[in-house]
């Protein structure tokens, strides 16, 4: 496929391999591999000192401000297992992840849709499984999307998610490098910023490798808020299945 990147002083041509974009990945379980660090910091801007002070009722003592901070990290192993894609091209998975201390997490089922958004029913899933699975939607890189900066948008106001994403080709290969900046402004005014690098497989329509760096702050009661900060990187480990048409 050919994309027009500069239509001024004659045309620089970028040629991707043509993908399949139907049902490559279904029946094709992967194994990624990761590592993760997680940092958590709570404010609370209302807190205040309690003092008994020799009477049966404490004393409060404010207004004041505490900030409890924790780090935390781990590497294991996610699983993920194709099921199939729904007629408005979300795609149907199970995620799980096995991890070395405190991450464990059992099977979920996900949808992931075009637009990367990723809505999971019952059970816990961990901030790393929604990386990977977030990549893994057929339409996750579309080389006719891009605009002659090798650019893409990818939007959805009803969420407050806008999403920018460069492509640059590996020279004589099959996969290309993928960079985004993703930001989202939810509803209950909270927000997250996230930057991503990702390796993309144009056979087999997989990241091979990516990280990304989140800073999520959620909102709590007035003065209150956390942020949390998620460092990510995973590699493809096993991937039992190829591309099909």
């Amino acid at each position: 496929m050919r994309i027009p990147a500069a239509r001024a002083r004659g045309i620089l041509v970028l040629c991707f391999p043509a993908a399949p974009r139907t049902q490559a990945q279904l029946g094709r379980p992967e194994v990624k591999a990761f590592t993760v660090g997680i940092k958590t910091d709570k404010v609370d801007q209302h807190s205040a000192d309690r003092y008994a002070m020799g009477i049966s009722q404490p004393v409060i003592l404010g207004p004041g401000s505490t900030d409890y901070a924790g780090l935390s990290s781990d590497k294991g192993q996610i699983v993920v297992d194709v099921k199939g894609l729904e007629p408005d091209g979300g795609l149907v998975l199970t995620v799980s992840e096995t991890a070395r201390t405190n991450r464990s997490a059992a099977p979920a089922t996900c949808v992931v849709y075009p637009t990367t958004a990723v809505v999971c029913g019952a059970g816990e899933v961990q901030p790393e499984e929604t990386s990977v699975i977030r990549t893994l939607s057929p339409k996750f890189f579309d080389p006719s999307a891009l605009d002659a900066a090798r650019h893409w948008r990818v939007t959805d106001p009803s969420a407050g998610v806008t999403i920018d994403f460069t492509a640059t080709p590996h020279v004589g290969g099959t996969t290309v490098g993928i960079t985004s900046v993703r930001a989202v402004k939810a509803n209950n005014g909270g927000s997250e910023q996230a930057s991503g690098k990702y390796d993309y497989d144009l056979t087999k329509l997989v990241a091979t490798s990516l990280s990304e760096y989140e800073t999520i702050r959620q909102e709590g009661s007035a003065g209150n808020y956390t942020t949390i900060i998620v460092d990510i990187t995973a590699t493809l480990a096993s991937d039992s299945g190829i591309a099909k048409n």
